[in-house]
């Protein structure tokens, strides 16, 4: 009985551990697409000022 709750503990554990990785890489690779498209805008706004 307690070999069976600690093998769901386990596995939940494992399976927690994945989608948190997971999640926070989509996260950071969300955060660095916004970046990138930001500083295109900041780029570009300045470019059409003429001040670049």
């Amino acid at each position: 009985m307690t070999q069976n709750m600690c093998y769901d503990k386990a596995s939940v554990l494992v399976v927690y551990n994945s989608v948190k990785k997971f999640l926070q890489t989509k996260y950071v690779e969300h955060h660095i697409s916004i970046s990138i498209s930001n500083n295109r805008n900041i780029y570009n706004q300045t470019l059409g000022k003429g001040l670049l």
